[in-house]
Formats: structure tokens, C-alpha cells, sequence
């Protein structure tokens, strides 16, 4: 595939993966206005990172869930030829407009635990796609 479709190719999964990863972190795979009446009312922050014992949100699993979640997010950037840096930035910006989305609407718990895991997701599939490439699994054509 040449290099130009490989773009195009990665963009657009990546744009269907974000809608995907919006339901999934607004809405709780529920439709929206159900998963808005479902969630509503919580209006809180949690400042303190990975504070699994005081804080009954945060969850190992939730945690690995929320890294796991953002590792598609930088595969498919660096796939569409995306700087690694500019890549760790929209995923954090991402994430953060996710979070704060969440705190206005008061459909979840802003946390910042959350923009660590999601940014750090970003990173391991940065890793995973530039692994791939040293193995010569994939093209290295760069623009």
C-alpha cells in the first residue's frame, strides 16, 4: 500500500476509534441520553494519582483499562505518519477534554489518574508501532 492510502487508511480508523472511545468514556456504552441520566449528578475531581486506597473509583482493572483503551490512539497516529511528540500531546489533550467533558456534564469522576493512563496507553502503542517498523513488519516509507 502506497503511502498516501496508508494515511488516509490510519486517519479514518482513527476518527471512527475516537467517536468509539468518546461513547465509551462519556457514556459507559450506554445510548447518550440514557447513560447521561445513568451517570449524571457526580461532579468531582480526584487530584491524586493511581490513589487506590482512598479513592473506591479507582479500580486496578479501571486503571488498566483506561491504558489499554489509548494504545490504538498512538498506533494509528504513527501509522498515518505522525510526529511521536505531537502524538503524546493530542492524546493528553484528548483525554483532558474527556475529563473535563465529563466534570461539566457531571456524567463521571474527572481524574487525573485517568490523563496519566490514557497518555501513557498513547505512548505504549507509539512503542509497539516503532517496534514493529524495527522488525521490518511494516513499510518505512516516511512523506
Amino acid at each position: 500500500m502506497d503511502v498516501k492510502k496508508r494515511k488516509i487508511l490510519a486517519l479514518t480508523l482513527f476518527s471512527i476509534y475516537c467517536v468509539l472511545l468518546l461513547w465509551v468514556i462519556l457514556f459507559k456504552l450506554m445510548p447518550p441520553c440514557e447513560g447521561v441520566a445513568y451517570l449524571s449528578g457526580t461532579r468531582s475531581i480526584s487530584w491524586i494519582p493511581f490513589d487506590f486506597d482512598t479513592n473506591p473509583h479507582h479500580h486496578f482493572l479501571e486503571v488498566m483499562l483506561n491504558f489499554l483503551a489509548f494504545v490504538p490512539f498512538g498506533l494509528l497516529l504513527k501509522q498515518a505518519f505522525i510526529k511521536w511528540w505531537k502524538i503524546i500531546i493530542m492524546a493528553f489533550s484528548f483525554s483532558l477534554f474527556c475529563e473535563i467533558t465529563q466534570y461539566v456534564l457531571m456524567i463521571g469522576v474527572t481524574d487525573v489518574t485517568d490523563l496519566i493512563t490514557n497518555t501513557m496507553g498513547a505512548v505504549l502503542g507509539i512503542l509497539i508501532f516503532i517496534a514493529i517498523r524495527k522488525l521490518k513488519l511494516v513499510n518505512k516509507k516516511t512523506r
